[in-house]
């Protein structure tokens, strides 16, 4: 029997997670946040549809696809900075510190 995950935000949390796991990550959505509005809409689009082609989970593809938008990259790049700053895991930081800034990348992505 599979076990359902109690937060339906768990893909964001774990997504965050690998980002602060990896500076090259870390790195590449701080790159991507400067990027024009056109040519962060090309490169997301092709690693989409690369990662279409070689069967990635869809919760993966969903997240790339998310950060497409300006607002929601933005509000990742906070979270990610928050928690890298705090020094915890993600849920840790989520238990023990002002949420504020993953609540707003929530709200974000209920939104799209």
């Amino acid at each position: 029997m599979k076990i359902l995950n109690k937060n339906p935000y768990q893909n964001v949390i774990d997504f965050i997670d690998a980002a602060v796991d990896s500076d090259d990550m870390m790195n590449w959505l701080i790159d991507l946040e400067k990027l024009p509005n056109n040519l962060r809409s090309d490169h997301l689009g092709r690693m989409k549809r690369q990662m279409t082609e070689n069967r990635e989970p869809e919760k993966v593809i969903d997240i790339v696809r998310s950060i497409n938008n300006p607002e929601i990259l933005s509000a990742v790049n906070l979270v990610i900075k928050d928690v890298y700053q705090a020094g915890f895991r993600t849920k840790k930081y989520l238990k023990k510190c002002s949420n504020e800034n993953f609540n707003v990348l929530i709200s974000l992505l209920v939104a799209t």
